[in-house]
């Protein structure tokens, strides 16, 4: 599993994690929670995340730097590192 992690300047928590043909977005902070989770599919500069729970689909553009990842949704960047897997 590929995981990759980062934060919100509001101090919101972010992991993106890669499993085979599933992939899970979740946004963490002490007042809420969101996950987005299911079936994900990538082109050059896009990734998609078909979500379990809801059936909705998810869209977010993204570049891949080596150990950093950024998202893009809506004009906003959001930047994850590569967490070391054990």
């Amino acid at each position: 599993m590929d995981t990759w992690s980062g934060s919100f300047d509001n101090g919101a928590d972010v992991t993106l994690s890669f499993a085979r043909t599933n992939c899970c977005l979740a946004i963490e902070s002490d007042v809420d929670s969101l996950h987005i989770c299911g079936l994900c599919m990538l082109t050059d500069d896009d990734l998609l995340i078909f979500d379990d729970n809801s059936g909705m689909n998810y869209s977010f553009g993204y570049h891949l730097y080596g150990d950093r990842v950024e998202l893009i949704r809506d004009g906003s960047v959001l930047t994850l590192k590569k967490v070391e897997s054990n």
